[in-house]
């Protein structure tokens, strides 16, 4: 990495009082067995190589004082996971710490693997972890696991499509999975937030995604994510306003959580319904995942890369040079073909367990 490169995963200046940051923080890597364990950081896209380092050393570039400003959040979620993995119920308040936290992890697994991957993409961030913070709507789900065994692992940072849009992650920590996704307007439309029913990327204009005929509709519309997931334990979403110059009205205000200016209050999604949880102090505990919904972890895994997939080929394209639509088309189809690649190695796995399950 040369010095110019070297930049605050946090500010995105140079780091000033340098410090580094563990993006998965060492408390968690403490939590989920020896803190020096060897583990491979995904396959590089470009080179094929499995990097291999222990997880203390998966840190980057930090002003001393941006790392400093996340220690309270960074000790409220420490507490909040640890509640997770005793199946705890745990407030709604607590959830939008918990989401806030997801975001600063997807944002330093983008920026982290642009390091360690050297910027396969070539692209210039725009944002860093302190600009994305709460600024998208987003969700999280969360399984729990049969197992007793202590592990961490992340899926999906690891792919193209996550360097091109780090909209969608999953991590994996002891007997907890928690899938979390995060994008423009994903569902701000069904829970009646103000969303815009045009909406492109403008490839003239550095890919900006360009909005038109604004709608608000006051409607909760069930389910909020039209592609079923796998039957999680606890399925959340928080609708964040975007559209800064929308009116708003009584209704919307009734849905913000109160001082925030922006972010919504929860929704839980049910089998047959949509939840809205008004009561930050309101507490959400576990649901009942049985029969069919039981799915194993390999399927659950496989999922996080047809999220990506999502994610990615939510807008058109535009542009006036018919190259740069094709350019961007063949990149998607790219992405399509790794993803699928690492979804059917998981679902591959999967039948040849079952294969050697079967009694002779």
């Amino acid at each position: 990495m040369s010095p110019k490169s070297r930049f605050c995963v946090f500010c995105g200046n140079i780091p000033l009082d340098k410090n580094r940051e563990h993006v998965l923080p060492q408390w968690l890597i403490e939590l989920s067995g020896p803190a020096k364990r060897v583990v491979n950081f995904g396959m590089n896209p470009m080179t094929g190589q499995l990097p291999r380092f222990d997880w203390s050393s998966f840190a980057f570039p930090s002003c001393g004082q941006c790392n400093e400003r996340y220690s309270t959040l960074e000790a409220e979620v420490k507490g909040l996971i640890e509640s997770l993995l005793a199946r705890d119920p745990i407030k709604a308040s607590n959830y939008v710490s918990l989401l806030d936290w997801l975001d600063k992890v997807r944002v330093g697994l983008w920026l982290g693997y642009s390091y360690l991957h050297k910027n396969p993409l070539k692209i210039s961030p725009t944002f860093h972890i302190d600009s994305r913070i709460g600024k998208k709507d987003r969700m999280l789900a969360i399984y729990t696991i049969e197992t007793n065994r202590r592990g961490l692992n992340t899926y999906g940072a690891e792919t193209l499509c996550f360097q091109y849009q780090p909209s969608c992650f999953s991590l994996n920590i002891n007997n907890t999975y928690i899938l979390n996704m995060s994008w423009d307007f994903m569902c701000s439309a069904r829970c009646g937030f103000p969303f815009p029913r045009n909406a492109v990327i403008d490839l003239d204009n550095e890919g900006m995604l360009e909005c038109s005929d604004l709608l608000m509709t006051h409607k909760v519309k069930h389910p909020i994510f039209r592609k079923r997931l796998i039957k999680p334990s606890i399925h959340l979403y928080e609708p964040i306003i975007q559209i800064t110059d929308f009116p708003s009205d009584g209704w919307l205000n009734g849905k913000l959580i109160p001082d925030s200016g922006s972010k919504g209050v929860i929704y839980r999604q049910w089998d047959d319904q949509v939840e809205v949880i008004n009561d930050l102090n309101a507490l959400i505990d576990n649901g009942e995942v049985k029969g069919n919904h039981c799915r194993p972890l390999a399927e659950i895994i496989a999922q996080t890369y047809e999220r990506q997939l999502e994610s990615c080929a939510a807008y058109e394209y535009r542009s006036i040079d018919k190259a740069l639509i094709a350019a961007a088309k063949a990149r998607n189809a790219l992405f399509r073909k790794q993803n699928n690649a690492y979804k059917n190695a998981f679902l591959s796995l999967l039948k040849m367990r079952k294969k050697v399950d079967v009694p002779t």
